[in-house]
């Protein structure tokens, strides 16, 4: 008697979307550098079934970038992702370098890209000339940008952003990025600033950054640049300026500090000198609510580094990029009494190689043992020059609920620059 077969099981790879399955074989999409037929594109050159499931997967294909320079080839291959990105969100990068060699090809598909624009989730427009709005741009308007979360500007050079007036009335919009570094807003723009919750911009002048902040309240996280000779203007000309919701605050220029106040703050970036860090953090009353801390680029005299760790005993993570020999701070930082007696996470910057492994990887030890009377830190990484952590290292790696990260400088670098999130 011939045994009924049991039908095969369905295994449980197949049971996992398709855009969550090809997001560790894609990785995010680089908007910048010549045109590469990567990300989604991969899969068609896998096997029938592979190009079928991305085909029709059309999450896969929304991440689009353009260039100035477009050929015939890139935009049939463009027209084609598109397609395939059916009714989905659009994550919109526009390059118009090198305007002046603007294709038809460009022209073309622009204005098919705008027709669009209902479907834009994120747009960034990057320029290497003082560029106005693109002549497809005008049919953009009131109702045309529904879903339009993001939006970014960056290039080389110093930009009029004014006649870029298309924005404000962008229901969804919460995340503007004015500027990026070797580029910088010497304009007004018009946004839906009460609406905003996240703003990043780099102003050459500390006047400006206070004027889009007085009208956004709603901001939780703000990051201010003013460029790499600092704010033009006399930062004490200007009134006390509160922001109210604010939870991460990033600054270049420590100097502004001295007219923000934002009580609800837990996460602060600061580049440079300290010295107007304690007198901020007092005045908005959130000295011991800080939970997050990072020092970058900071050459302060270690007892001024020592002084507001002290402080600032709620940290849950701090992160340190000094520039002064870190000997004293390290000790600092043993347990059982010690700074920071809450800390989780402690990332450290040694490019230079001034750091004692020995010395460090027993501080560490010290804030991981049973016996510790201070919270156990979960999680400590080194971004190192050419020493690495070896031996030093190994009782750390070793060790059971701690995890760790050592890398060096050609690793570390982009790592380290990252720890903004601009």
């Amino acid at each position: 008697m011939l045994k009924e077969q049991t039908p095969p099981s369905t295994p449980p790879i197949s049971l996992i979307p398709p855009e969550v399955l090809f997001v560790p074989v894609i990785g995010p999409r680089l908007s910048c550098g010549p045109w590469i037929l990567g990300g989604p594109w991969l899969f068609g050159q896998v096997c029938s079934h592979w190009r079928a499931l991305s085909h029709a997967s059309p999450t896969l294909w929304t991440s689009i970038t353009v260039f100035a320079t477009l050929t015939q080839r890139e935009l049939i291959l463009l027209n084609t992702q598109l397609a395939r990105t059916g009714a989905a969100p659009l994550d919109v990068h526009i390059r118009f370098t090198y305007i002046s060699m603007s294709s038809r090809q460009f022209d073309v598909f622009l204005t098919t890209l705008v027709s669009h624009s209902a479907r834009w989730r994120a747009l960034h427009l990057q320029f290497d000339a003082n560029q106005p709005p693109h002549h497809t741009f005008s049919a953009l308007g009131p109702g045309t940008l529904p879903i339009l979360e993001k939006l970014g500007f960056s290039g080389n050079g110093f930009y009029h952003l004014e006649k870029y007036d298309f924005f404000e009335d962008a229901p969804a919009l919460r995340r503007v990025v004015l500027g990026a570094r070797g580029m910088s807003s010497v304009s007004r723009i018009t946004l839906p600033w009460a609406r905003l919750t996240t703003y990043k911009a780099t102003y050459r002048d500390a006047a400006s950054h206070f004027r889009n902040l007085a009208n956004a309240a709603n901001l939780v996280d703000a990051d201010l640049d003013c460029g790499e000779d600092g704010p033009c203007d006399d930062i004490m000309l200007h009134s006390t300026l509160t922001l109210p919701r604010l939870r991460r605050l990033a600054v270049s220029h420590p100097e502004l500090l001295k007219r923000l106040f934002a009580p609800a703050l837990q996460s602060l970036y600061v580049v440079g000198s300290i010295e107007d860090v304690p007198d901020f953090l007092h005045r908005s009353g959130c000295t011991s609510k800080l939970a997050e801390l990072t020092l970058a680029e900071c050459a302060a005299p270690k007892e001024e580094i020592i002084s507001l760790l002290h402080q600032t005993r709620g940290l849950t993570k701090l992160a340190l990029d000094l520039h002064s020999l870190p000997t004293d701070i390290v000790a600092a930082l043993r347990a059982p009494e010690c700074l920071c007696p809450n800390l989780g996470s402690l990332l450290w910057a040694d490019f230079d190689d001034e750091l004692d492994r020995k010395a460090f990887a027993d501080m560490v030890l010290s804030r991981c043992r049973d016996s510790t009377s201070v919270r156990r830190l979960y999680f400590v990484a080194l971004y190192a020059g050419r020493r690495r952590m070896k031996t030093a290292g190994l009782p750390l790696r070793s060790f059971q609920g701690l995890q760790v990260l050592f890398v060096n400088a050609k690793i570390g670098r982009s790592l380290v620059a990252g720890w903004r999130g601009y």
